[in-house]
């Protein structure tokens, strides 16, 4: 409740506003301030942070799509782990793949090393038979110099 009346009070600051610039700083306070939180039922770290709960630039699901069969701007992941390999999906969650425009971001400034296994462990339970890739240079010869 006590949130409830923070926001109204902001958004009847904002309608005295007349300063375009204040308007986008209450934009992005309020927005950073209604962070939602993961539902009760969602405990698994590595889902919590591939879903988006812990940080918005860590939101996986934004480009992946929430089970990982892509979306309008991520690829479909749900084989990565046994196509390349988890070395190959860790380097990639820690250092990006691609340019700028039409790549993976690099995660490292945004997770840890542990939570980047969290979310492999998560993406394991895509796989139903456990196959992985566990060979270190999995992509030796073919796409390791792709971008």
């Amino acid at each position: 409740m006590g949130r409830l009346l923070e926001v109204v009070g902001l958004i009847d600051m904002l309608n005295q506003m007349k300063n375009y610039k204040n308007m986008i700083l209450l934009f992005f306070l309020l927005a950073s301030a209604c962070a939602p939180e993961p539902p009760e039922w969602m405990t698994d770290p590595g889902e919590i942070i591939y879903q988006g709960f812990k940080s918005v630039d860590s939101n996986c699901s934004r480009c992946h799509g929430r089970d990982g069969r892509g979306g309008m701007e991520g690829k479909n992941i749900r084989n990565a782990l046994r196509d390349l390999g988890e070395k190959e999906v860790f380097e990639i969650i820690m250092f990006g793949k691609g340019d700028d425009l039409d790549g993976m971001p690099p995660l490292k400034g945004e997770l840890s090393q542990i939570e980047a296994g969290q979310v492999i462990d998560y993406m394991r339970r895509w796989l139903p038979d456990g196959s992985i890739n566990t060979s270190a240079d999995s992509l030796a010869g073919s796409e390791s110099g792709k971008q």
